[in-house]
């Protein structure tokens, strides 16, 4: 359990999905991964306000390179009542650890929780 699911009003965040390959899509494809989204905040106080989405971007891409994770960052740095960001596993964060270090930390840096339901 996360610090976000102990509150106990509702509690605003973002989702991110990402696919890179066509291997992917069918193990976890964006739909699948905000589904699942979906159903975890039904089961906590949390408030989905948006999904961000890059499919066919690798997670070993740079944020730069990544639209909607840039398009995301940006949200939350203007939207401070946004708390977490929401992710279907870490993996769809970055996949290159030195990159999903840096994203993490970035987070921090905002105050935002990152919340992995997998």
């Amino acid at each position: 359990m996360n610090k976000l699911d102990r509150n106990k009003e509702s509690i605003k965040v973002v989702g991110y999905a990402r696919v890179s390959t066509d291997s992917q899509k069918e193990e976890g494809t964006i739909e699948i991964q905000v589904k699942a989204l979906n159903l975890y905040i039904k089961e906590r106080k949390l408030e989905l306000v948006k999904i961000f989405k890059d499919e066919g971007i690798s997670g070993s891409s740079e944020l730069e390179n990544r639209p909607g994770l840039a398009e995301l960052f940006n949200f939350i740095e203007t939207n401070k009542d946004i708390k977490g960001v929401l992710i279907f596993k870490l993996d769809r964060l970055a996949r290159d650890l030195y990159i999903q270090e840096h994203l993490i930390k970035k987070l921090e840096l905002l105050d935002k929780e990152l919340i992995s339901i997998k």
